[in-house]
């Protein structure tokens, strides 16, 4: 993405204009997913009447003061191909590879309180329970967050696993267990001898570093169900086969379903009430985590395919955004030679799943669901905002303090209330720096 700047006073103060009217429908929007209701910009009657006002304090952040100075002046030119030599020649990187195998340190998790009686959780109980479910409502609601007793079927229905229509759910749900167990059936009874070796030992390799710090993860039986998913999946997508960081992007599904089935908050599971879960309840929570990952990973598949093209454009994009919104923390990190493959591979690899608590990385899937392309295109504007967050800090630090900082982020200390308010800056960002917007811009 290219951005040159205009010349022409005129187009300047025409292009200012714009930019400024699309900031405020953007914080607007905002402050509407994230209250779940509809809400019309007010007003003013006075000389500047065609001027949105806003009251929330939510969007009042040091970081769109940056975005008022960074948008102005500047007008949407042509996409440039990328070029891809800096990537290519770092993919051996010892820094690089330690990034996907360091799990940085979680703080203990806190488990959340009921929401039954969240206006929210009426809302979405009511759109899945439902004869036959409006998605764009359920996405609507849910961008703000999905109640925890209420995430296990709202993420199966907006991962498109099960239907929307009510009375199709349990004959779906029958058809994928036969199918999934099917192929278990053949791969480890039938054709036991015949297992990839490498295969099997890189995942035996990162399943114990996956969540280790929550209790339930110690469970053996979870890890040896864990360890089938994924090998599963490797066997049934030999274009791609099995990647670091797959673990922990299966290991949120098994969090949310098994805590489904046993009534129990996450950061509450032992391994003792694993081992108490009957053989047909925990044989369905694979089988659905199976599911879940398999359409999860179909919509950025090109991220885990040979070379992981996905993954390069999407940091040659993260790239092109942080040189134009701040032009200062980009020659910063040239200066030093810091290569954004080495901090943010990691963040397009496991979708942020390191960079935060579990609590946290929940909330964030919950928007990620409820927006077209989330994993892909608002998992792109969510790293931007993350980075900028940290840019003053940034500023002040050489290379090998940059890049422990990065793979140990404070991220990790996080709230919800917080991390509400980086979504909100990525949603501001998307809205302004999207393609479609440049686009109609530059047709006007």
């Amino acid at each position: 993405m290219e951005f040159s700047y205009a010349t022409d006073t005129q187009a300047q103060l025409s292009n200012q204009s714009f930019w400024k009217r699309k900031r405020e429908w953007a914080l607007l929007a905002v402050e509407t997913r994230l209250s779940g209701l509809s809400i019309q910009p007010k007003v003013s009657s006075s000389k500047s009447k065609n001027r949105l006002l806003f009251s929330s304090n939510i969007i009042k952040t040091q970081s769109f003061t940056a975005l008022d100075k960074s948008y102005q002046g500047i007008a949407p030119t042509s996409l440039a191909p990328p070029n891809t030599t800096d990537i290519k020649n770092l993919s051996s990187s010892p820094l690089l590879k330690n990034s996907i195998e360091n799990v940085p340190s979680r703080p203990q998790s806190t488990s959340p309180n009921p929401s039954t009686s969240c206006p929210r959780f009426n809302k979405i109980q009511n759109i899945i329970n439902s004869p036959s479910v409006d998605l764009e409502s359920l996405q609507k609601a849910c961008w703000g967050g999905v109640p925890y007793e209420l995430r296990s079927v709202t993420w199966q229905i907006l991962m498109g696993y099960l239907p929307c229509n009510a009375n199709r759910r349990n004959d779906t749900k029958i058809r994928k267990h036969k199918d999934y167990f099917g192929n278990i059936e053949k791969t480890f009874i039938d054709k036991q001898d015949s297992l990839d070796s490498a295969i099997w030992h890189q995942i035996s390799i990162d399943i114990p570093r996956t969540y280790a710090d929550i209790p339930m993860f110690k469970s053996e039986r979870l890890r040896d169900s864990l360890a089938r998913v994924l090998y599963c999946w490797a066997i049934r997508h030999p274009a791609s086969g099995y990647v670091q960081g797959m673990n922990d992007l299966a290991s949120i599904f098994y969090a949310i379903f098994v805590s489904n089935y046993l009534d129990i908050q996450i950061f509450d599971i032992t391994p003792e009430n694993i081992e108490n879960i009957s053989k047909s309840d925990f044989e369905g929570v694979e089988a659905d985590c199976f599911w879940c990952l398999t359409n999860l990973i179909g919509k950025i598949h090109d991220s885990y395919t040979f070379t992981q093209p996905g993954i390069q454009r999407q940091i040659i994009k993260l790239k092109d955004l942080v040189q134009h919104i701040n032009p200062a923390l980009y020659k910063h990190f040239e200066k030093e030679g810091v290569q954004f493959l080495l901090f943010s591979f990691r963040w397009f690899n496991c979708l942020l799943i390191r960079e935060f608590t579990t609590n946290v990385i929940l909330r964030i899937w919950d928007t990620y669901l409820s927006e077209e392309d989330g994993f892909s295109n608002f998992h792109l504007y969510t790293c931007t905002a993350l980075l900028l967050k940290w840019a003053d800090t940034l500023l002040k630090m050489d290379f090998s303090e940059i890049v422990l900082f990065l793979q140990s982020p404070p991220s990790l200390q996080w709230s919800e209330k917080e991390v509400e308010i980086l979504l909100s800056e990525a949603y501001t960002y998307k809205s302004i720096y999207s393609y479609s917007a440049l686009l109609q811009q530059r047709q006007k």
